[in-house]
C-alpha cells in the first residue's frame, strides 16, 4: 500500500452538436415505444430540451417528459421502465421528476416521469415553446451552450449551472406572456391558488369574503402550458382615476419567477385603458418592484404603497 490517492474518475464528455433534423423523428419513435410500455397510464408525452427546438444545437440525447394520469401510478411506471432496460436515477432534485436514461454517454434518451401539473414540467414547456417562437433567443442560448462546453473541461456542474440564469430569464419572460383577462371561474381560480398558500390558513374566513367579491371585479391570471392558473390578481376601482389590488396570489412553487410583477403590469395596462392613473397595493412584496422601475415616470403614473 503506497498511500497514493486513486486517480480522479474521468469526466463524461460534454458533446454539443449542430441541430439534427432527425431528432423529431427519433422522439416520435421513443414516444410510441413509451406509450406501449406505459399503456393506459399516460396523459401526455412531450419532447422537451434543446433537441425539441428547430435549428438549436444540443447534446444528442432526446429529452422526454412523460406525464402520467396521476401521481399514484408513478411507482408502477418506474418499475415498467426499469424492466424495459432504462437506468433509474430517482427524483434527484425532489421536484417530482423521476429520471431515467438509456444509451451511452451523451447519446440516447433521457426520460422523466411526472404527475399532471408538475411545475418543473410546466417550466420546461414554457422554455421550449418560447425558444420555438423566438429564434433569436434560441440562437443566443445555442451560443451560450457552445461557449460553456468549450471552456468547462467537461465540468457538468459548471456547464449546467451557468446555463441556469438564462433558462430562468426565458421562463419568466414566457410566463409573463401567458397572462390574460379572466372572464369566468374567477372564484375557483382564486380559491385554488390561495389554498396552495399556507400563510392564508389562519385567516381563511377573511379571505373567503374577498374571494367571493372577486367575481365582480376585473381579474387577470397567469396560466401554465396545461392551462392551470398559477397566479391571479383582481382589481377594484376606487374612483375614476384610481384602482386598488383587491386580491392577489401566486402558487408557492411559482414564487420568484416574476409572475407577481407581471400581474401588476397587466393591472396597470388595464388601468391605462380606463384613463386611471393611480394604483394602490395594500400589501406588496419587494420582489414585485423591478430594479429599474420608476413609477413616477411610467405611463400609468405612480404606484401608491400602503404597507
Amino acid at each position: 500500500m503506497t498511500g497514493d490517492s486513486a486517480p480522479p474518475a474521468k469526466r463524461k464528455e460534454i458533446i454539443v452538436l449542430d441541430y439534427d433534423p432527425a431528432w423529431p423523428t427519433q422522439f416520435e419513435e421513443i414516444k410510441d415505444k413509451l406509450g406501449s410500455l406505459l399503456d393506459g397510464m399516460v396523459a401526455d408525452i412531450a419532447h422537451i430540451g434543446s433537441t425539441a427546438v428547430p435549428d438549436l444545437c444540443a447534446k444528442p440525447k432526446i429529452d422526454v417528459d412523460v406525464v402520467l394520469k396521476s401521481e399514484e401510478v408513478i411507482p408502477q411506471g418506474i418499475e415498467k421502465l426499469k424492466l424495459a432496460g432504462y437506468s433509474y436515477h430517482g427524483n434527484k432534485y425532489d421536484d417530482g421528476m423521476w429520471a431515467f436514461t438509456k444509451g451511452k454517454g451523451s447519446f440516447g434518451e433521457r426520460v422523466y416521469l411526472c404527475a399532471p401539473g408538475t411545475p418543473t414540467h410546466q417550466k420546461r414547456l414554457f422554455f421550449r415553446d418560447h425558444l420555438r417562437a423566438h429564434p433569436e433567443d434560441a440562437t443566443t442560448y445555442g451560443e451560450l451552450k457552445q461557449r460553456l462546453a468549450s471552456k468547462t473541461d467537461n465540468d457538468w456542474d459548471y456547464y449546467t449551472g451557468n446555463k441556469g440564469p438564462f433558462v430562468a430569464s426565458i421562463v419568466r419572460k414566457s410566463a409573463a406572456r401567458h397572462i390574460q383577462a379572466v372572464k369566468s371561474h374567477k372564484i375557483r381560480i382564486a380559491l385554488d391558488i390561495l389554498n396552495d398558500l399556507p400563510q392564508w390558513s389562519d385567516i381563511q374566513a377573511s379571505v373567503a369574503v374577498y374571494v367571493q367579491e372577486s367575481d365582480a371585479y376585473p381579474m387577470f391570471a397567469c396560466f401554465a402550458p396545461d392551462e392551470t392558473a398559477i397566479g391571479f390578481l383582481s382589481l377594484k376601482s376606487t374612483s375614476e382615476r384610481s384602482f386598488e389590488v383587491h386580491l392577489m396570489g401566486v402558487r408557492a412553487c411559482w414564487h420568484r419567477m416574476g409572475i407577481g410583477q407581471a400581474l401588476i403590469e397587466a393591472a396597470k395596462n388595464h388601468m391605462a385603458s380606463k384613463g386611471a392613473r393611480y394604483l394602490k397595493v395594500n400589501t406588496l412584496a419587494a420582489s414585485l418592484i423591478g430594479p429599474n422601475d420608476d413609477f413616477n415616470k411610467e405611463l400609468i403614473g405612480r404606484l401608491v404603497l400602503d404597507i
